[in-house]
Parts: structure tokens; C-alpha cells; sequence
């Protein structure tokens, strides 16, 4: 297995941070999260398969992309986990990286003290459908910002102007990385049943989505999420937020994200 570019800050402490990025990003692009939390724990940001600095993905890895990308992180929070005082991670990821996330931690929950999921990729079908079929016009998008970086970031700032805009070069930079071959598949997610997803959740997990168009997840999906009943769960919905929670509510995001490793056993809290 090839190993995956880590953007490594901090110092260790009872548990390593790891986190995960959405597709067409990369590691850097997640910076705040090492700006918040590298004075107390060590930070891991991981450029995923395909994307940043990391491997492209060969053609077996193509015909299942998402499991690939999995195996890949496992490889990161194994060795993440052996510099943690608990021998855990905390395991952060936001839209495909919440859905490699949330596998990962299905697979080695021995490795994995919490799940923070910023509105994952749990798709529908619809939305699965709706990824694929627009590929190729997300590649045609993803070569004119490399082509102008510096134009994408001003435009971005225009589009969202209430955005903490100190990740956006490190989000321009990555449309030029990201592997398009990876893209042309058009597979970000799991697909599976969410309230099943939500059952198999082994895990302290904290579900977190927004109130604003792109998010991926309605008032009444969060409820049924929350039906299931397990007790590892917990959602909370971001006011103001969209599918990118943590740049467009940076404090409730790290506020919710505190509160929820804060109150966990091992915490020490």
C-alpha cells in the first residue's frame, strides 16, 4: 500500500488528531484544525488517495476507489495511534473523507477513541447518481481553477463572504492535484442505508450537518439517523452552515467538536 502524504504539527497527548478531506481537496486545506488544536494534541492532516501529494490510484484501485481510500487511511491512523498516550485517534473528516472515516473506524475501532463527521458522504442514491453524472463537467471545473487559482480564490471569497478564507489557497492548490481519473469515476461516498450506516457505528461519533442548501442532510434525515438508537451517536445541526461546516461556522464547528471529545471518558474532562 502506498503511503499517504501526512501534514504532521503539535505536540502528543492523550489523543492524536487525523484528519480527512473531501474530494478534489487535500491536507493543507485543513489547516484551522492543526491552528486549533496542535498546542494540545498532535494533528495529522491526510492528503487521501489520489489527491495533494499522494499516490494517484492504479487501475485496480479505480474499480473501487472508496475502499482503496480506506485502506489508505488505515495505514495513516495505525501509525498516528502509536504516538497517542491511549494508543486512539480522534477521527475527523469532512464529506468523502467523513465517509472513509467512517469505514476506517468500522474496520480498526480498536484505533479509534472518536468519530467526528462533518456532513459525510453518506450518499443517497440519488446523490451517488447525481456525483457520477456531473463528472466530467467537475473535472472542466476543477482544470479552470488550477488554470487560475488566484481568480478562483477571489471568486470564492465573493460567493461566500461570512467564510474564513485562510484555507482557500490550499483549496485551490488541490483542483490541480486531485487525480482526474479519480474524479471521472465519480465514486466520494457510501451508499449504503444510513440509518444502517448510523446502527454500525462502533464508536463515540459525533454526526454533524448544516441548515443551508448543500448540505446533505435534511432535519427529517438527522431524526431518523437518531431513531436508530445507538448510543454512540450524537448529531447536532450547524445553523448557518452549508456542506462545509467548519469554514462557514468555524466557532460552532470547534465549539461542538471541544464539547464532544471534552465529554468522553478517556478525555480526562
Amino acid at each position: 500500500m502506498a503511503r499517504l502524504a501526512t501534514y504532521i504539527s503539535g505536540c502528543g497527548g492523550s489523543t492524536a488528531i487525523v484528519a480527512l478531506h473531501g474530494v478534489t481537496d487535500n491536507g493543507p486545506s485543513l489547516a484551522g484544525i492543526a491552528q486549533r488544536w496542535n498546542g494540545e494534541r498532535r494533528v495529522a492532516l491526510v492528503d487521501s488517495l489520489g489527491h495533494g501529494l499522494s499516490p494517484r490510484l492504479t487501475d485496480a484501485e479505480l474499480a473501487d476507489p472508496l475502499g482503496a481510500s480506506v485502506e489508505a487511511a488505515i495505514d495513516v491512523v495505525e501509525e498516528q495511534a502509536g504516538y497517542a498516550a491511549s494508543g486512539k485517534v480522534a477521527l475527523l473528516g469532512h464529506s468523502m473523507g467523513g465517509a472513509i472515516a467512517t469505514a476506517a473506524a468500522a474496520v480498526r475501532p480498536d484505533l479509534v477513541e472518536a468519530l467526528v463527521l462533518e456532513d459525510p458522504a453518506w450518499l443517497t442514491e440519488e446523490q451517488a447518481a447525481a456525483y457520477k453524472a456531473g463528472a466530467q463537467a467537475e473535472i472542466a471545473r476543477l482544470d479552470r481553477i488550477a488554470a487560475n487559482p488566484a481568480d478562483a480564490v477571489k471568486q470564492a471569497v465573493n460567493d461566500h463572504p461570512s467564510r474564513v478564507v485562510g484555507e482557500l489557497g490550499a483549496w485551490a492548490t488541490a483542483k490541480g492535484q486531485v487525480d482526474r481519473a479519480l474524479v471521472a469515476v465519480g465514486v466520494v461516498g457510501l451508499t449504503a442505508p444510513r440509518t444502517q450506516l448510523a446502527a454500525e457505528i462502533a464508536v463515540p461519533c459525533l454526526l454533524m450537518t448544516g441548515d443551508q442548501p448543500g448540505a446533505l442532510f435534511t432535519e427529517e434525515e438527522i431524526a431518523s439517523i437518531l431513531a436508530v438508537g445507538n448510543p454512540l451517536l450524537r448529531a447536532t445541526t450547524v445553523t448557518g452552515a452549508g456542506h462545509c461546516i467548519r469554514r462557514d461556522q468555524p466557532e460552532a464547528f470547534y465549539r461542538a467538536v471541544e464539547a464532544f471529545l471534552g465529554s468522553l471518558p478517556s478525555s480526562g474532562a
